[in-house]
């Protein structure tokens, strides 16, 4: 059964329509996007989706209005905007997250202050958008947590968001781009005296 969503604007127009649908009531237009968003994203896999997310959405940049689909399979989700895939994500398991991507994130730690690094949460995001793969990475499981996103083959820390730098940009912006100075023996030298520091006094 499809359940349905409608959102209006203060003066009653249309602003953004949202569908739960099963694949058999799919339009077959639909499915045939989705399908073929499907071989090339997740080649040689032969299955369809049990249900899509469906949206219809209008605002200055589309002002005649987008549609979007949305596509979870197993541990890959697929997000499409009028047929074309516009960002794909992989969820994958901590044991997954390569050993320099790690290292990484867990060194924008050590160039900010005041902020602790929690425990790595379970799935991490592998995600592909305009050309790029990202992983995101969530550190902390209270109501503030950190996201880390490091670009894929590179390990360049593409992103930081943490409720405490929402007051501090300048002195975020500032330790951001010291730590991004450091050579490789100056940031295992900065770990190191992160470790010693928080077992001693």
């Amino acid at each position: 059964m499809s359940t349905a969503r409608l959102m209006v604007t203060q003066s009653g127009g249309l602003e953004r329509i949202y569908l739960d649908q099963p694949w058999s009531e799919l339009k077959d237009s639909y499915k045939r996007q989705i399908q073929s968003a499907l071989k090339t994203v997740l080649p040689g896999v032969d299955k369809t989706p049990e249900r899509v997310k469906v949206s219809y959405e209008k605002s200055q940049s589309e002002p005649k209005g987008a549609l979007g689909l949305y596509v979870r399979l197993d541990n890959d989700i697929i997000i499409l905007r009028d047929g074309q895939v516009i960002r794909s994500i992989k969820l994958i398991k901590n044991e997954e997250i390569d050993e320099g991507v790690l290292k990484a994130a867990e060194g924008v730690f050590v160039g900010l202050e005041g902020i602790k690094q929690g425990t790595l949460v379970e799935p991490t995001q592998l995600l592909t958008e305009n050309g790029k793969t990202v992983y995101t990475l969530v550190f902390g499981t209270g109501p503030n947590p950190v996201f880390v996103n490091v670009e894929k083959g590179t390990n360049k820390v593409t992103k930081v968001s943490a409720h405490e730098l929402q007051d501090s940009p300048a002195n975020y912006k500032e330790a951001f781009k010291k730590m991004k100075s450091y050579s490789e023996d100056q940031f295992a030298e900065k770990c190191s005296q992160t470790v010693q520091g928080a077992f001693e006094g």
